[in-house]
């Protein structure tokens, strides 16, 4: 035995989460807690036509989504 408890534990792939919010303050203080939770962003938009194309395309699991971007509903 080598001691190696690591061996054959599967490792959960990490929540991949979109963040779309237009003031730069609170989506850097987002990105940071979420990274610090081991949470992967897979994208960050503060206007409405980039986090459309970005929610067709990008591969999330979740969204954290400020429904008012730029007086945009």
């Amino acid at each position: 035995m080598t001691g190696d408890r690591g061996q054959g534990i599967i490792q959960a792939r990490k929540c991949r989460v979109l963040i779309v919010e237009d003031e730069a303050a609170i989506s850097i203080l987002m990105e940071d807690m979420l990274l610090d939770l081991g949470v992967e962003i897979v994208g960050l938009a503060s206007r409405l036509d980039p986090a459309l194309q970005l929610a067709r395309e990008a591969d999330f699991d979740a969204a954290i989504l400020n429904i008012n971007i730029a007086g945009t509903q």
